[in-house]
């Protein structure tokens, strides 16, 4: 017997993973999809955004499969009535106070908020009050910050998953960016309102599952799906990572994105490679 490993049911579907996986991950491993935000493979699991419930039998309640680690034996559900209901209201809440500005938003068409909210979030709302609105200058609509020379801050569209947060501490090793205030008054900032000048503040972008954290380089140019994606090496050093670069048939070069390679770069890319 494989003590480094353990036997579960998700789905119906026998599963042997590392004892040391949660359930997201061993869902994961094996195909099944279970919807998420705040987890990311490269940072530690917090827990933050709850859309990844699932039922396990003998619990008394949902729990979070991100931060859960697997048992033997243990069996998990991942499409209950129970579980769907919940992921349909866990988007409820998420959508409260945000803004409905798809169409503006350059995080439209790889948003995943957009995305998840059409697989399994409400067809309609019903909030009825006003919505809480980050205003950073009253002559400017689209409520945008300049954190630094790269990254720009809607705070409105930000569903407080603290990935970019987590990323500059965990990755960086760094405190560039911190999570300020409680429930609707959390905003994501630099300490000390100083400038986010880390030389990896562009990958916080890519981290950001909805369009709360925009590039300077890429803001308001183009649509993703309007470009072709080309995979290639980052040529501004000897490091060699690995990149994607975005470009049109008519604009040409519009920006690089990471691409994993974990023997080289493990999906970082600095700003200069960007």
């Amino acid at each position: 017997m494989d003590n480094s490993k353990v036997k579960l049911t998700i789905d119906d579907r026998e599963v042997e993973v590392p004892k040391d996986s949660t359930i997201l991950e061993a869902a994961l491993s094996v195909g099944i999809d279970i919807p998420y935000f705040c987890w990311h493979p490269n940072l530690d699991s917090v827990g933050a955004c709850r859309m990844c419930l699932v039922e396990v039998e003998k619990m008394p309640k949902l729990v979070a499969s991100c931060v859960n680690p697997v048992a033997e034996g243990m069996v998990v559900h991942t499409n209950t009535e129970k579980v769907i209901k919940a992921r349909e209201k866990v988007l409820e809440f998420v959508l409260t106070n945000h803004p409905l500005d798809c169409p503006t938003c350059d995080k439209g068409g790889e948003c995943d908020l957009q995305d998840l909210t059409y697989d399994h979030g409400p067809m309609m709302t019903r909030y009825r009050e006003d919505k809480v609105r980050w205003i950073v200058d009253t002559h400017y609509r689209f409520d945008d910050l300049q954190l630094g020379p790269l990254i720009y801050r809607n705070q409105n569209r930000c569903i407080t998953c603290f990935r970019c947060v987590r990323i500059t501490r965990e990755i960086f090793g760094c405190s560039d960016l911190g999570a300020f205030g409680r429930g609707s008054k959390t905003h994501i900032s630099a300490p000390g309102g100083e400038k986010f000048l880390n030389e990896f503040s562009g990958n916080t972008v890519e981290y950001c599952p909805v369009g709360a954290l925009t590039a300077r380089n890429f803001r308001y140019k183009i649509r993703p799906w309007l470009c072709e994606q080309t995979p290639t090496v980052c040529p501004m050093c000897g490091d060699g990572c690995n990149m994607t670069a975005w470009s049109h048939q008519r604009k040409g070069h519009i920006r690089n994105t990471s691409r994993r390679n974990d023997s080289i770069d493990e999906g970082m890319l600095c700003d200069r490679g960007r």
